[in-house]
């Protein structure tokens, strides 16, 4: 799967169907860790030497090096998976805004709890 980071996204940016952290199996749409790990070798790789087809086996061949990039790929998709639940919960708070003030009040303040949380476990 050769994809570079705005395709990525793109890939991501519909709702996350699952996220299992003991099994390591991501599945969005039909994608599986395995297909994305793939492509985020590609995509490090990238940014470290560009297209240079040495780095990408040097890349392939070092453990270390994929452990840190299924890492990134794995926090990668958290943090896309975190800011869709938060955009999801933005809208059905403003879509319960007109029947239940006091309700919605309390949802909001709840996400804005939840967007400081999420912002500090990305820095």
């Amino acid at each position: 799967m050769d994809t570079d980071n705005s395709e990525l996204r793109m890939v991501h940016a519909g709702r996350a169907a699952s996220v299992d952290v003991k099994s390591e199996v991501i599945m969005t749409g039909g994608h599986t860790t395995e297909k994305k790990e793939s492509a985020d070798i590609k995509i490090l790789q990238r940014i470290i030497a560009g297209a240079d087809d040495d780095s990408y086996v040097r890349v392939k061949d070092d453990p270390e090096k994929r452990k840190l990039i299924a890492e990134y790929g794995y926090i990668s998709t958290q943090i896309m998976a975190n800011q869709t639940a938060i955009d999801d919960a933005l809208v059905y708070v403003n879509a319960i805004k007109d029947v239940d003030e006091v309700c919605a009040a309390e949802h909001h303040g709840q996400i804005m709890e939840l967007v400081v949380s999420v912002n500090q476990e990305k820095e």
